[in-house]
């Protein structure tokens, strides 16, 4: 009797033992993540919009439609982290893709402002510096285009031509063609012309409209007056000779007046 409750006993015990081992076997292993197929199907169209150029209908329509329908909330969170993940690197990538192109679309500059605006939104995306950096240099040198052939000041018709101005915007001009991470085509070819002198000539043309325009207003007949006019006409390589008429003009009759 001894013998067969000590083999019930034993055969119990291999029982409990191999249904312990089964069960740690079990815990130890990792459970697959399920998946849903709502999610999957979610996670596909982030994908797609990841891989294509950016618009942001699509962007909205994933995050404010899709995502709503997924029944799980760990779903709906996984796909809105992986949403805003993939979306981000695609402003990035996008907005990497118009500087170092040179801005060569009709519309990269409005585009690149959008993305740019987009951007704001993602503080922290890497390759966010290196592109605030480039859009600086970008910003100020489409500045520098736009002001460098501005009109000079001009008080009277004996102020003589800024000439330095020219000179040193020249420079300037030069020095930032000679930075290879400007990019922008349509920049570079401005920077190209403002490096040369005859990209000033609509500056000395205005210059010398106020040299006129102020020797017309000169009530003082001496010829030392009207020579002073003439000679700062000389800075203009066009054609002087109607300016130089109307000085003459105004010239006889301050003398006409004079002699009455």
């Amino acid at each position: 009797m001894n013998k067969y409750l000590m083999i019930i006993i034993a055969a119990a015990c291999l029982s409990l033992s191999s249904c312990t081992q089964c069960s740690t076997s079990t815990t130890d292993e990792e459970e697959p993540t399920y998946k849903s197929q709502s999610y999957k199907l979610v996670e596909k169209h982030i994908n797609e919009m990841a891989t294509n150029p950016w618009d942001k209908s699509v962007y909205l329509e994933i995050r404010d439609k899709q995502i709503s329908m997924l029944k799980k909330n760990s779903e709906r969170m996984s796909a809105s982290t992986l949403l805003e993940t993939e979306y981000s690197k695609l402003l990035v990538r996008d907005a990497n893709t118009i500087l170092h192109s040179g801005c060569v679309a009709s519309n990269s500059h409005s585009l690149f402002k959008s993305l740019f605006d987009e951007l704001k939104a993602y503080p922290q995306v890497p390759g966010l510096d290196d592109i605030k950096t480039l859009k600086k240099l970008h910003d100020d040198a489409e500045s520098f285009t736009q002001t460098a052939v501005g009109r000079q000041s001009v008080s009277s018709y004996r102020t003589s031509y800024d000439k330095s101005h020219e000179t040193t915007k020249m420079a300037e001009a030069k020095k930032f063609l000679g930075n290879s991470k400007i990019k922008c085509i349509a920049i570079r070819k401005k920077m190209e012309n403002l490096s040369q002198s005859s990209a000033y000539e609509s500056r000395r043309k205005a210059y010398c409209q106020s040299v006129v325009s102020f020797y017309l207003q000169c009530t003082n007949p001496a010829k030392s007056e009207l020579n002073a006019a003439k000679a700062n006409l000389g800075v203009y390589n066009g054609d002087t000779s109607s300016w130089k008429e109307q000085l003459e003009e105004h010239y006889k009759e301050l003398n006409k007046k004079d002699d009455e």
